[in-house]
C-alpha cells in the first residue's frame, strides 16, 4: 500500500499543476539539491556550477530566459 501511494502521489502533483504556456518566454528550471547538512558542500558547489554555467549562456538557451528555482 505504501509502495502504491510512493509512486502515485509524485504523479498526481504533477497532475495538479497546471501546465506550461506555449507562449511563455521563461524556461523556469527546478534542481533538488542538499543545501543544510555536512554533505551540503556538494549541493552549493553544485548550484555554484549551474549559475555559472547559465552565465556562460548569457541567461538564455533557444531565444528563452532560463531562470533558476
Amino acid at each position: 500500500m505504501l509502495k502504491k501511494l510512493i509512486f502515485a502521489a509524485p504523479i498526481a502533483a504533477m497532475l495538479a499543476v497546471p501546465g506550461a504556456k506555449a507562449a511563455d518566454d521563461t524556461i523556469k528550471v527546478g534542481i533538488n539539491l542538499v543545501l543544510t547538512t555536512p554533505a551540503s558542500i556538494i549541493g552549493l558547489n553544485s548550484k555554484a556550477a549551474f549559475e555559472v554555467a547559465l552565465k556562460h549562456l548569457g541567461g538564455k538557451v533557444a531565444g528563452k530566459k532560463i531562470e533558476l528555482i
